[in-house]
């Protein structure tokens, strides 16, 4: 409709223009006043235009221009997720653990939930209550630049969509239960009832006791990553709640990660062993560049 509605208004101006200029032989067109009317035939149709050829073309543009306009504002996020381009050891005093050598491997660094949670939820069975696009930017917005983040509703996951964006619990069961007839109960993507409840219960705290990765510290509603752990200090650690046996319990963990350099992997142990009051000597499992 909005191409064909550019079409008639070029051919109104094309046409107009050919009556100017191949008119009678006098110059009646050129002395006739912009605010006159001059009579243009388009097949059978008889109009009136000079001006209002050009009011109808002025119109129709503006038209298409909104149209265009309202149609990018749909899908486009109107508040972008602010990723950061500053680099780790600006960010949080320390460097980058893996080089920006980055893989799956290392999700669970970063995470504050499960995969499962994160990337198999069926969103787009609820995209008439959120805008997908404000999705595409989270695994780049979380694993690089939010080292800091602690909190779900700190970033785009399916608990803070459907918080921000008040998605109805029945909408929410009816994807899942949905999305489950695909699957066998045995998958790892299924949804169980308890998840599913868990989902329902809009708490954040009963959330993460079904979808928080083991490798993180949770205290109710906060979830404190190995990159938080990595990027603070003792007395962050200590604000925070968190105790040496809540570290303790996940050293063992911690040395699953790709550190890229010993001296990353050396650093992080000093950090660990003034908070445990104790030699923390890590077992990492993947050989480090000297």
């Amino acid at each position: 409709m909005r191409y064909s509605l550019l079409i008639l208004s070029a051919m109104l101006i094309m046409t107009f223009t050919a009556c100017n200029k191949g008119g009678k032989e006098n110059d009646i067109a050129h002395e006739t006043p912009i605010s006159e009317e001059t009579t243009i035939t388009i097949g059978s149709t008889e109009t009136t235009s000079t001006a209002k050829t050009q009011e109808i073309a002025t119109t129709i543009q503006a038209q298409t221009t909104n149209l265009s306009q309202a149609t990018t504002e749909i899908f486009i996020n109107p508040e972008p997720i602010p990723i950061r381009t500053k680099g780790w050891s600006e960010l949080f005093g320390v460097p980058d653990p893996f080089d920006g050598k980055f893989d799956d491997d290392q999700s669970h660094f970063f995470e504050l939930v499960e995969l499962k949670f994160h990337h198999y939820f069926p969103w787009d069975d609820m995209t008439e209550y959120f805008r997908m696009e404000e999705f595409h930017n989270t695994k780049e917005f979380l694993r690089f630049s939010q080292a800091d983040t602690t909190s779900l509703m700190d970033y785009l996951n399916p608990f803070s969509v459907i918080i921000k964006y008040d998605v109805p619990n029945d909408v929410v069961a009816k994807s899942l239960k949905e999305y489950n007839k695909k699957l066998s109960k045995d998958s790892s993507a299924y949804f169980t009832e308890e998840e599913i409840s868990a989902i329902l219960s809009r708490d954040a705290a009963t959330v993460l006791r079904y979808f928080a990765p083991e490798e993180a510290i949770v205290i109710r509603d906060r979830v404190y990553t190995p990159a938080w752990v990595y990027t603070h200090k003792i007395e962050d650690y200590v604000a925070a709640g968190i105790t040496p046996a809540m570290i303790e319990e996940k050293l063992e963990l911690y040395a699953q990660f790709a550190f890229r350099r010993k001296s990353y992997a050396e650093a992080f142990e000093a950090k660990l062993s003034e908070f445990l009051g104790r030699e923390v000597l890590l077992n990492w499992k993947y050989p480090q560049i000297p």
